[in-house]
């Protein structure tokens, strides 16, 4: 559990003794190892900098197959557009301009010569 998370914990159950709580870890992925694939990081980042969006990495609270890749020493990264809010839902929806920049830097991707 995350110490903050337990703290919190510890803190409730001071406040109220005969309070119980339970926690279960449904699923937990590793964090991706930066040193996998640093090149690549680097030339999505640069891809995306030049669409004029963010390219600093940042985690990300849900999982994906990415750390089993990256477990395996394979370069990998969680990249594509839409909201996680709408993903795998049975009203899930991506804006036709997100599509379109999602499609374009995907392109763009394919296209580098990373020989």
């Amino acid at each position: 559990m995350l110490p903050v998370v337990d703290s919190l914990y510890e803190r409730l159950r001071r406040e109220d003794p005969e309070l119980r709580i339970e926690n279960e870890i449904m699923m937990m992925d590793s964090p991706l190892d930066p040193a996998v694939g640093r090149d690549f990081v680097r030339t999505v980042q640069d891809c995306l900098n030049a669409q004029g969006l963010d390219g600093t990495p940042q985690g990300a609270a849900y999982g994906t197959d990415a750390p089993q890749f990256s477990e395996s020493g394979i370069p990998a990264i969680v990249l594509g557009p839409g909201d996680i809010a709408q993903a795998h839902s049975k009203d899930e929806w991506l804006s036709l301009d997100q599509l379109t920049r999602g499609v374009e830097i995907y392109g763009n991707l394919m296209r580098i010569d990373i020989g």
